[in-house]
């Protein structure tokens, strides 16, 4: 009687089986028609499906059109730089604060600088990149008197990778003085045409808000004394002063995932960082929260 059940198990096993190894005779017969093209073909290919040299990693959801409107709506083009960015530029701040083509950030969520930097860039050369970060609007935007303040360069950074460039100015967490209103922050990236640079620009190592330091910078200045050209990305955010908040010392602990950095390294500086556990794969850093007082 049981006979028929036994069989219709062998039958399903046995289907399963040949199902398998048709999948692998086809995935084979596949991987050996790719190693059979010789390189040069692949290549050709590749070019003529404009895989090459258009290969990107994380595209952006703004075309050049509307990277350049933005730029022009918000004064930053042609009043900050000449000519418009090609490319968005992707930056994570702690718990999820996120810089996207003007929106409003609050600068008390700003203390650490962003973990997490991306941007459209070829795959398949070895280029190094310049990171800006600006304040135009200091003291206020009304009367700009010490524009621009720098509040942040790396320099020679391979790819996306901030923990690979030489940071020259130090990242200062924007800090607006109460009645100036909203002011604009501006992160800019250019591809370093010449690699690997040697840049002869004021070294700052400290934090301290001194506009003898940070003030006065001038974007097209610094981009005409490198030859840096065009920005390659940009993106930017508006921070208005607002009241600290009611703890001065609160302790978090800040969890990232792997999967989010991918080819971004950790940016964290001045806290802990440990390796990620087999289970979790995590990197924790711990660290206080700084807010001066009202």
């Amino acid at each position: 009687m049981n006979i028929m059940p036994r069989f219709i198990i062998s039958l399903r096993y046995t289907a399963t089986v040949l199902f398998q190894l048709v999948f692998l005779f086809v995935l084979l017969h596949i991987s050996f028609a790719i190693v059979k093209k010789p390189p040069k073909e692949i290549k050709k290919k590749m070019e003529e499906h404009k895989i090459l040299p258009d290969i990107v990693d994380h595209p952006g959801k703004y075309k050049p059109k509307e990277i350049k409107k933005k730029m022009e709506e918000h004064k930053i083009l042609p009043d900050i730089v000449d000519h418009p960015a090609k490319y968005e530029l992707k930056l994570k701040y702690f718990y999820e604060h996120i810089p996207n083509f003007g929106n409003d950030l609050n600068p008390h969520d700003l203390d650490a600088p962003p973990y997490y930097v991306n941007f459209e860039r070829r795959l398949d050369v070895d280029e190094y990149y310049t990171m800006l970060m600006i304040d135009p609007d200091q003291p206020s935007r009304a009367q700009p008197e010490e524009r621009e303040w720098i509040h942040w360069l790396v320099t020679n950074m391979w790819g996306c990778s901030l923990l690979s460039g030489d940071t020259i100015v130090r990242y200062l967490t924007p800090k607006p003085e109460q009645g100036t209103g909203p002011h604009r922050y501006i992160f800019f990236v250019f591809r370093q045409a010449d690699g690997e640079m040697n840049f002869d620009e004021k070294i700052i190592n400290n934090t301290r808000y001194d506009g003898d330091l940070r003030g006065h910078f001038n974007t097209k200045e610094f981009i005409k004394r490198n030859r840096l050209g065009a920005p390659h990305a940009v993106n930017f955010f508006y921070s208005e002063w607002q009241p600290p908040p009611a703890s001065t010392a609160l302790p978090f602990t800040v969890v990232v995932d792997v999967e989010d950095v991918e080819y971004q390294e950790l940016w964290i500086p001045e806290m802990n960082r440990t390796s990620p556990s087999d289970d979790s794969r995590k990197y924790e850093a711990t660290t206080n929260t700084h807010t001066e007082d009202a």
